[in-house]
């Protein structure tokens, strides 16, 4: 009986890499609360983008130090900006250094936001009663080979090419600051 309870501990235990990809998980999952679920990135007209990326970037820090504790520099970092008090963290380069620090390479960490943003939208139209959870989830799933064609033509490009062009986006997110109740901070 001995032999089978040292074999069982024996196999309980797991390497840093093995781990690893549980935390790359869990950052992918809804759960985790860095503030994304009330952001509807457009479908709700959005006030002020450099405060909503703020507000998300600062979440993730803030979660990742929190959560991901594997990997310090999360904490220090955090600790070290907000003492200077000059520092923000905007929600897309904090997200690409969090994927990278938990082991995530590049394709996979521009396909995973790529899916948060698409994900965060539908839910933002279930939310808002535009479609029922089943069509956000036929809807999701269709616009998987958009999103795959999206990744697949601005992927890896450099900084300078980096822009996003809406007007109607742009027109509208001017209002959300106007509406008489709103469900989403973006």
């Amino acid at each position: 009986m001995e032999d089978v309870e040292e074999k069982i501990e024996g196999s309980l235990q797991f390497t840093p890499n093995e781990l690893l990809q549980w935390s790359q998980w869990q950052l992918l999952d809804s759960v985790l609360p860095t503030g994304g679920f009330a952001h509807s990135f457009g479908v709700e007209a959005a006030i002020q983008a450099r405060k909503t990326s703020i507000s998300q970037g600062s979440a993730l820090l803030r979660v990742a130090a929190a959560v991901f504790q594997e990997v310090p520099y999360f904490k220090t970092m955090r600790e070290m900006t907000l003492a200077s008090g000059a520092v923000r963290f905007h929600h897309a380069p904090i997200f690409g250094l969090v994927c990278g620090l938990l082991g995530l390479n590049a394709e996979t960490s521009q396909k995973t936001y790529l899916f948060i943003t698409m994900r965060d939208v539908v839910s933002a139209a279930t939310r808002l009663n535009l479609v029922g959870p089943l069509g956000a989830a036929v809807l999701q799933h269709q616009l998987a080979a958009n999103a795959e064609e999206l990744s697949k033509k601005w992927m890896n490009r450099p900084v300078e090419e980096a822009c996003q062009t809406n007007p109607l986006l742009d027109t509208i997110q001017g209002c959300h600051g106007y509406l008489f109740s709103r469900l989403f901070c973006s």
